[in-house]
């Protein structure tokens, strides 16, 4: 009996750890299925999302969702639904601009909007430098004079001895019209070979007969030597009627005519040793002597008419005819130093002197005499004239180049 009782005991015991071994796996299968559950529908989740059209923005939130559920999920069994990968998706680029924005070694686009402004606004407050002026040419002397204030506008070594070359020849035209009428015939005679070798000529011969007026265009516009030393001798034997002067001495006493008008004149700081304007240490002015000469010189009518002219040809009394271009190419309407307020006078050139002009320019009602003495080239006292021109005169740019 106690036998059959131990033996009903145990079959007990194996009847119980049988039960209690059956419900654990029931429930280890419970588990993997609601496991297997939960990945069928991750899978159906991204299957349906994938079967939609793919734009670049999507393709971006999806991979930001696979990330993110991956970084952040910490259950597997949690199923995910259609509105938390949206918030999830939606998530993801703030965190991303979060960590740019809060990188040290990224600067905020706000503080670099805010640094470029400030440059700019710094630029724009600082006033860049106005311009120089390009320097004026080189000469050993220059003036810009207004002949209706007796005023200079600019000067330049005003008072220093300067050789004046064939802007002599004003003085020597000046002293002409004193002592000979315009409509008065001249014969040239053997004066005109004291012209020296390499001069600038009107192409006189001897023979030839033409006005006064004719000669000094031939003295003026091409400068003619050869018509200097018939100028000369004219008038020095016109002045001293009741004597007979060979050609040496005519010229010697023009020439003392010419200082004793000169003083006349007030140009106290001149001397002059021909009648041509050829380089000598007696032969000299300054350019505050000069503009007394030139103001002279254009009051007188046929001066002003010659100086004024760019070419003229004339018929001689004697048969024949001569032709000459002015040598001031400021009224010259083809040159390039063309100035259309120009109105005269004179230019010159020798070793000595430089290049050298003398020029008249009318603005408005008034005349201005602007001159550049001693210039290295042509160009330059060309460009000097126009320059002090533009400068003082013409500030609203209204004259022809």
């Amino acid at each position: 009996m106690k036998n059959k009782i131990i033996s009903l005991a145990a079959a007990l015991m194996m009847s119980v750890c049988c039960l209690v071994s059956c419900g654990g796996s029931s429930e280890s299968q419970t588990d993997v299925s609601r496991s297997e559950s939960s990945a069928s529908t991750e899978t159906t989740t991204l299957s349906h999302n994938s079967s939609e059209p793919v734009t670049s923005s999507q393709s971006e939130s999806e991979t930001t969702t696979v990330t993110t559920t991956s970084e952040t999920s910490s259950t597997p069994q949690r199923s995910t639904t259609s509105d938390e990968t949206t918030s999830e998706t939606a998530s993801a680029p703030e965190k991303a601009t979060t960590v740019k924005t809060t990188s040290p070694t990224q600067k905020l686009p706000a503080q670099t909007t805010t640094t470029a402004k400030a440059h700019t606004q710094s630029t724009a407050a600082t006033k860049k430098p106005a311009p120089a002026e390009p320097a004026l040419a080189y000469a050993k002397a220059a003036v810009l004079y207004c002949a209706d204030d007796d005023s200079y506008l600019y000067s330049r070594n005003l008072n220093s001895k300067i050789s004046i070359a064939s802007t002599t020849k004003l003085l020597t035209a000046s002293l002409a019209l004193k002592y000979l009428s315009p409509n008065k015939i001249i014969t040239v005679g053997s004066e005109v070979w004291f012209t020296k070798p390499d001069s600038t000529v009107a192409g006189l011969r001897v023979g030839q007969k033409l006005t006064t007026e004719q000669l000094l265009y031939g003295l003026l516009l091409p400068s003619g030597n050869d018509a200097a030393y018939t100028v000369a001798v004219n008038v020095a034997r016109a002045a001293n009627p009741g004597q007979t002067l060979s050609d040496s001495r005519a010229v010697s006493t023009f020439v003392a005519m010419m200082n004793a008008f000169a003083a006349q004149l007030h140009m106290t700081s001149s001397h002059f040793a021909n009648p041509e304007g050829w380089d000598d240490a007696m032969h000299y002015s300054t350019l505050s002597d000069m503009i007394k000469l030139t103001r002279y010189a254009l009051s007188q009518p046929v001066i002003s008419k010659i100086v004024s002219t760019h070419y003229k040809s004339v018929k001689l009394a004697s048969g024949g005819y001569l032709s000459w271009t002015n040598t001031n190419s400021l009224i010259d309407p083809n040159s390039p130093y063309y100035l259309s307020a120009a109105n005269g006078v004179k230019t010159g050139t020798t070793a000595n002197a430089g290049y050298c002009l003398i020029a008249s320019v009318k603005y408005g009602a008034k005349t201005y005499y602007c001159a550049a003495m001693g210039c290295r080239t042509t160009y330059d006292r060309y460009r000097l004239v126009r320059s002090l021109v533009q400068k003082y005169l013409n500030r609203s740019g209204s004259a022809a180049a």
